[in-house]
């Protein structure tokens, strides 16, 4: 019987990897995901007005807790991803205004401060999740290999991040409307996107490991990008 086929184990990163041990990243990356689903069911449960000021919050002390670990550390694996997840969220801006400002299915309060037509903390909280899927991914692959790794993450974001979508209604952080949803609450464009956003994160953290400062500037726009190329015919798809 032949073997099923599997994608090559990336080769082992050029760039010194100095920082903390895998386990204490793991339970960092963990205790954070925690932290945040907690953060987000206070927020759902308190059905607070002021969700954008809580969202802002929960954003800042999750960035000075991934800054600390970076400097305490030295880590330069979440460093990369830090500046990875800079520029994707950054870039990521046109998808936000294409479902805001073009067809008009997001919603968000109009409090607080903006960049476009996304709340301000908005494109740091790119930071965030790409710190904690990114990692993530890295873990996996170490583990399983890149094929299973990229199974994993994309099942991983999929559920995820529609869970947060479906807190974050009545946590007043934003809502859609006008689209195909799951439960009424979780548009199917989004979860079709963040599974394929996901999808190719275990991959461009291999390559993360090997290229220099700008080249991990470029891969983050291009993660960005590749949620409008996703958001654009997933909503073609999904409606």
């Amino acid at each position: 019987m032949p073997e099923p086929a599997t994608l090559p184990t990336p080769p082992p990163p050029t760039v010194r990897l100095g920082g903390a041990p895998d386990a204490t990243r793991l339970i960092f990356v963990l205790v954070t995901m925690g932290f945040s689903t907690v953060d987000d069911l206070v927020a759902y449960f308190l059905h607070s007005d002021k969700g954008w000021l809580i969202a802002s919050a929960l954003t800042v002390v999750l960035l000075a807790a991934i800054l600390g670990f970076i400097l305490h550390y030295r880590d330069d694996l979440f460093a990369r991803l830090f500046v990875f997840g800079l520029f994707a969220g950054f870039a990521e801006l046109p998808s936000d205004h294409y479902a805001v400002g073009v067809l008009k299915i997001m919603v968000y309060p109009l409090q607080g401060p903006f960049i476009w037509s996304s709340p301000l903390y908005m494109p740091f909280s790119y930071i965030i999740v790409m710190v904690q899927l990114g990692y993530l991914g890295y873990w996996f692959t170490q583990r399983w290999g890149l094929l299973w790794a990229t199974v994993a993450i994309a099942v991983l974001g999929g559920v995820n991040v529609p869970l947060y979508e479906y807190l974050a209604r009545r946590a007043e952080f934003w809502y859609y409307q006008d689209c195909h949803m799951l439960f009424g609450t979780v548009p199917y464009i989004t979860i079709f996107t963040e599974t394929f956003f996901s999808l190719v994160l275990p991959f461009l953290v291999s390559l993360l490991l090997r290229v220099s400062w700008p080249v991990v500037a470029l891969l983050g726009v291009l993660e960005g990008a590749w949620m409008f190329v996703l958001f654009y015919f997933g909503f073609k798809l999904t409606g």
